[in-house]
């Protein structure tokens, strides 16, 4: 038990062992994935992590440009009408986009 609490206190100074590390590896990882804020505000309460490093992490405009990207790998053309728009709509929430 002595040992085990000795080499975690060698890995948190040696910044192997990090928290902070870890949330914001994971932000970035999900963000690359094509997952919105809310969304993965969900995958980091899931894990039990703070949830405010997510706008922190990303720039409202990376926000913009990963809806945008994430739009464009499933959809071809601007909804026509209603059904279509709400179709894309409820994908995009679903990502965590709103």
């Amino acid at each position: 038990s002595a040992l085990v609490q000795q080499v975690i206190s060698e890995l948190i100074e040696l910044r192997l062992l990090d928290d902070a590390r870890f949330e914001d590896a994971l932000i970035q990882s999900k963000h690359r994935q094509g997952l919105g804020p809310f969304r993965i505000m969900k995958v980091l309460q899931k894990k039990s992590l703070p949830t405010e490093g997510v706008h922190e992490a990303i720039e409202d405009a990376e926000w913009v440009n990963s809806m945008t990207t994430t739009w464009r790998k499933r959809f071809s053309a601007k909804p026509t009408d209603r059904k279509q728009y709400l179709q894309q709509a409820r994908y995009l929430q679903y990502r965590g986009f709103n």
